[in-house]
């Protein structure tokens, strides 16, 4: 009974693991077979939960509240005033699309905090994480 208990302990620690390494360092939106599928599969998958700390995208969203971001989207659903999270370096952020810049290969975007529309980033697709909806 003893060693039952130790190996369904060890599944879920293992299980927690991956979700854990899943959700923060898989890109499930850029996975096809992730956006193109049912919503039983895509919905869990394409979820990012983020707690708002400060007030920097205040007053569009409040601080200490959570939003939930999609991870599965379009490079044709960021526009301007979109509100994304983003990598910059090894950093992960919020904020607001200002500007698009598109070319035949490449979309980029200027995006700064809400609070802050001075801090700009530059942004490319592949460092959008999530798109708040």
């Amino acid at each position: 009974m003893k060693k039952i208990v130790q190996t369904i302990i060890f599944l879920l620690a293992i299980v927690v693991l991956a979700v854990v390494i899943w959700v923060r360092y898989i890109p499930a939106g850029k996975i096809d077979f992730v956006r193109n599928n049912l919503d039983i599969i895509k919905k869990p998958l394409c979820l990012d939960v983020v707690w708002i700390f400060d007030d920097d995208m205040a007053p569009r969203l409040n601080r200490n509240s959570f939003v939930v971001l999609d991870k599965c989207f379009d490079p044709e659903d960021l526009g301007a005033y979109s509100i994304i999270r983003f990598k910059d370096n090894k950093d992960i952020h919020l904020g607001v699309i200002r500007n698009v810049f598109e070319s035949e290969k490449v979309s980029s975007y200027q995006v700064s905090p809400e609070a802050t529309p001075g801090v700009v980033y530059d942004v490319s697709y592949d460092e959008v994480v999530s798109l708040y909806r």
